[in-house]
C-alpha cells in the first residue's frame, strides 16, 4: 500500500525581539516586526495542522489495511490446515486402496487353486475371478486417480504456505509502519501545540504593544 505524505511547508523565519525604546527604533517599526511575528505563527500553525490531518488519515487507512491482512493471515492458516487435513485422508485412501488390491489378488490366487481341487466349481469361481478382475482394475484406476490428486493437494498445501508467509510479512511491515506514522504523529501534534501557545504569545504582545502606541 502507497501513502502519500505532504511534507510540510515550516516557516522558520520569525524573529522575536523585544519591545523597543524610541531611541532604539520607531514605534511604526515595532509594531510591524510584531505584525510578522503574529503572521509567521498563524503560518506555522495552518502547516502544522494540515500535516497532523494528513497522519490522522494515513494511520486510519494503515490500520484498515493491518485488519484486512490479518484477516487474509486467518484464512491463509485456515486453508493450510484444510489441505493437510485433505492430504491425510488421500493418504489413507491409498492406503485403504493398497490393501483392498493386495486382497482382492490373494482371493484371486486362493480361488484359482480351488479350481483344480474342485471341479464342481469351477464355473462358479471363475465368475467370481472375472468379477474380482473387474474390481481390481478399477480399484488400480482409482489408486491412479488418487495418486495424480495426491500430488495435486501436495502442490496445494506448498502454495498455501507460501501465502501464509506472504501475508505474515505484510503483516508486521504494515504493524512496523504504523508505529512509525504514530510516532510522528506525537511529533506534529507537539508542534501544533507549541506553535498555538506561540500564536497567543504573539497576539497578545501586539494588542498590549498596540494600546501603548494608542493604536
Amino acid at each position: 500500500m502507497k501513502i502519500h505524505f505532504n511534507r510540510p511547508t515550516i516557516w522558520l523565519l520569525i524573529s522575536f525581539f523585544v519591545i523597543p525604546t524610541r531611541a532604539q527604533v520607531s514605534v511604526e517599526d515595532g509594531l510591524s516586526t510584531l505584525k510578522e511575528n503574529v503572521k509567521n505563527c498563524e503560518a506555522n500553525l495552518d502547516s502544522y495542522s494540515k500535516n497532523l490531518k494528513l497522519v490522522d488519515e494515513n494511520i486510519s487507512a494503515i490500520e484498515k489495511f493491518k485488519l484486512t491482512t490479518e484477516n487474509q493471515l486467518d484464512s491463509a492458516s485456515r486453508e493450510t490446515l484444510n489441505q493437510k487435513k485433505r492430504l491425510s485422508e488421500i493418504e489413507k485412501s491409498i492406503g485403504d486402496l493398497s490393501k483392498i488390491q493386495e486382497s482382492e489378488d490373494k482371493n484371486i490366487r486362493s480361488e484359482q487353486a480351488q479350481i483344480e481341487e474342485l471341479e464342481k466349481k469351477i464355473q462358479a469361481l471363475k465368475s467370481n475371478i472375472q468379477t474380482r478382475n473387474q474390481y481390481v482394475e478399477k480399484s488400480k484406476a482409482a489408486l491412479k486417480d488418487t495418486q495424480e490428486n495426491l500430488q495435486i493437494q501436495k502442490k496445494n498445501l506448498d502454495e498455501a504456505g507460501r501465502i501464509k508467509s506472504q501475508v505474515q510479512k505484510s503483516v508486521n511491515e504494515t504493524v512496523n509502519e504504523l508505529s512509525n506514522w504514530k510516532k510522528k504523529k506525537k511529533g506534529y501534534e507537539s508542534e501544533v501545540s507549541r506553535w498555538s501557545k506561540e500564536k497567543s504569545k504573539q497576539e497578545t504582545l501586539l494588542s498590549d504593544y498596540q494600546k501603548l502606541a494608542g493604536k
